[in-house]
C-alpha cells in the first residue's frame, strides 16, 4: 500500500509537463512528506527505503537548480542580443552619419 500511493504520487508529479514549478515541487513534497507520516510503522520496519525517498528530494532539487541555471543563462542570453542589437543599430547609424558628413565636408572643398 505504502509503496503503490508512493509510486503514484511520483509518477503524478513526473507526468506533469510544469513539474518543475516551486508550488507543484511543494505540493509533491507534501504530498511525500504526509504519506511518511500516516506510514511511520511501514517506513520503521523499511528504514532502508528512506534513503531512496532522501535521494529523490536531492535529485529534485539539483533539477530546479539547474532548470533555474537554463533559465538565467537564457535570460542573459537574450539581454547581450538585445545589447548586440543595439550596438549594430548605432553604428549603423553613425556609419550613415559619416558618410553624409564626409560627403558635405568634401564638397565644401
Amino acid at each position: 500500500m505504502f509503496y503503490n500511493q508512493r509510486e503514484k504520487i511520483i509518477a503524478a508529479y513526473v507526468s506533469d509537463q510544469d513539474h518543475t514549478l516551486p508550488r507543484k515541487t511543494q505540493n509533491y513534497i507534501n504530498e511525500l512528506l504526509n504519506l511518511n507520516r500516516t506510514s511511520i510503522d511501514t517506513i520503521y520496519r523499511y528504514e532502508a527505503d528512506i534513503h531512496s525517498v532522501k535521494l529523490n528530494s536531492l535529485l529534485l532539487e539539483n533539477s530546479l537548480r539547474y532548470q533555474n541555471m537554463k533559465n538565467h543563462i537564457e535570460s542573459i542570453n537574450k539581454s547581450f542580443e538585445h545589447l548586440e542589437g543595439t550596438y549594430v543599430e548605432r553604428y549603423n547609424i553613425l556609419k550613415s552619419d559619416y558618410k553624409l558628413l564626409r560627403t558635405i565636408y568634401c564638397c565644401c572643398k
